[in-house]
């Protein structure tokens, strides 16, 4: 059994313990939980949390399993920080605000999920040659979001008058899911096939409920809370249905002991419906199908490098509808990937580096407030490299570095070449750790890094860049026998930045400093 205590250095607490105790010679259970509770950055906002994961196994046999899981989840805090782009990015007449404002109301705001799943993972081996596998789910949620949200300045921004919006969201869902699944393993010639086919069906049902009026203004420089009260008015109130089944079959082919060949296919066929309580004339009922699959091909040479080269086709069906009240469409996607790995045998050291193209069409993204829209086409190239190492006895390297090139190519007119919202095109980390292995320092260690997020934007048009950010963090560890202490620490210069903008009236900062203290121990 483990345990683990982690204190934070801004009022946060949290506590977790999971272990395993064998239990007779068929019967393994496993119990995960966590309790969280304290502030944050912003004033006057709490982050709890509560989680417990309860596991149980029973195997007669090496070759029968049968897990019954679940688990819930509570959280309380409050909603987040909207704020213009004048006074966070750049200057107002009257400076930045300042990262620990708190632009809601306590008399209102609170954020309220909980969420639950319960289910099963069956797997039997015939022999050799066969498997069977089958998991079930069933989950839920339900949520009571109310905020006072910023919607830009009420007048000049030299006024300092932050308008708001009094929103309230109170959504159910639940998800059934189950799969069943079999593989066979054989050999054609010099062709070894793992041969995997399955069937799977999906049930969710989400019943929405959004509204919105105006609030009372904030001033920035000198607040004064009220008493505030939901808003009454909806202009969401719909349920949305959807069924799908899918079939699908893989094949991977190890030719020798060199060439590995997967090819995938699968086929998805998805009612959708939508009852729309405020406008009956949005109701909808019907269906769609698509294939999608996947081709992947690698070769392995004797020094250490396997080239590779995959094509894939995807269909993901979006839960929820437009602010019209009419369901969103499926997203689809195309992606081409071809690269390399490097993993010598007498160095221990894994590098990778890939090249791609990605297209999505209907993707999702936000107005800046609480409505989601969907873009005709995304097309993102790239070049991504990572690498994990053991430079010397004791230090060790993690780094990876991606650069992308992002572009709307169908979408409305005024976007269209442009980069979606709040989307950075380079991102980077790395960090360096070195343990003692051996003398009076066995066990403790230290480590550093760098992680780097490159500039996006704020508006559709791509006027507003939103700088990227630099931060730097750090930790100390320990390890000996049963016992693990550390003490990290993130953004060890205090930065203040902004993370991302969703539009000129939405835009968050990061986190600042934080320093967290964890001791484990292992029985």
């Amino acid at each position: 059994m483990e345990l683990s205590v982690n204190e934070f250095a801004n009022g946060y607490a949290a506590v977790d313990f999971g272990g395993a105790i064998d239990s007779g010679n068929h019967w393994r259970y496993r119990v995960t939980a966590l309790a969280r509770g304290g502030g944050t950055q912003v004033e006057e906002t709490d982050n709890n949390r509560l989680f417990i994961a309860p596991a149980l196994t029973w195997a007669p046999s090496d070759n029968t399993a049968l897990t019954l899981h679940g688990s819930f989840l509570a959280d309380r805090t409050q909603g987040q920080n909207f704020l213009p782009y004048v006074g966070t990015v750049v200057d107002a007449p009257y400076g930045r605000i300042p990262t620990d404002l708190f632009t809601s109301d306590k008399s209102l705001d609170h954020f309220q999920r909980n969420q639950s799943w319960a289910g099963y993972e069956f797997s039997h081996r015939f022999n050799d040659t066969f498997t069977l596998r089958q998991n079930l789910r069933y989950a839920h949620l339900d949520l009571d979001f109310q905020t006072l949200y910023g919607v830009g300045y009420a007048g000049e921004p030299a006024e300092a008058q932050l308008s708001r919006g009094n929103f309230v969201t109170r959504p159910t869902a639940n998800l059934f899911s189950v799969d069943t699944q079999g593989d066979v393993r054989f050999s054609t010639g010099p062709v070894r096939h793992l041969v995997l086919a399955g069937v799977d069906f999906k049930n969710y049902v989400l019943n929405d409920e959004q509204g919105y009026e105006a609030g009372a203004p904030l001033d920035l420089l000198n607040p004064v809370r009220g008493d505030y009260t939901p808003t009454e008015s909806r202009y969401t109130l719909n349920q949305s249905t959807q069924n799908q089944l899918g079939v699908y079959l893989q094949d991977q082919l190890r030719i020798g002991d060199r060439l590995s060949l997967t090819l995938s296919g699968r086929h998805d066929w998805v009612g959708m419906a939508v009852d729309n309580e405020l406008a009956p004339t949005a109701n909808y009922d019907g269906s769609e199908s698509a294939f999608s699959g996947r081709a992947g091909l690698l070769y392995r040479f004797d020094f250490g490098v396997a080239p590779y080269v995959s094509f894939s086709k995807s269909f993901n069906p979006v839960a929820g509808t437009k602010s019209d009240g009419s369901l969103f469409e499926p997203e689809k996607g195309q992606q081409l990937e071809a690269g390399v790995k490097y993993q010598p045998d007498v160095f221990p050291v894994l590098v990778g580096l890939s090249v791609f193209e990605l297209k999505r069409q209907n993707f999702v993204t936000t107005d800046g407030a609480f409505n989601q829209l969907q873009i005709g086409e995304v097309r993102s190239r790239g070049f991504e490299v990572e690498a994990n190492a053991t430079l010397t006895h004791g230090l060790s390297l993690i780094g990876s570095a991606s650069l992308y090139s992002l572009e709307i190519t169908e979408g409305a007119d005024f976007e269209l070449g442009k980069r979606p919202v709040g989307v950075p095109e380079v991102l980077a980390s790395l960090w360096l750790d070195y343990t003692f292995q051996d003398g009076a320092l066995r066990g403790f260690g230290a480590a550093a890094g760098v992680r780097g997020v490159g500039s996006s934007y704020a508006d559709r048009e791509n006027t507003l860049d939103v700088p990227g950010f630099t931060l730097v963090d750090a930790s100390v560890h320990f390890e000996r026998g049963p016992w693990r202490a550390a003490v990290n620490a993130s953004n060890l210069g205090d930065k203040t930045y902004v993370s991302s903008c969703s539009s000129a009236t939405a835009c968050f900062y990061g986190e600042r400093r934080r320093a967290s203290a964890t001791v484990g121990y292992t029985w």
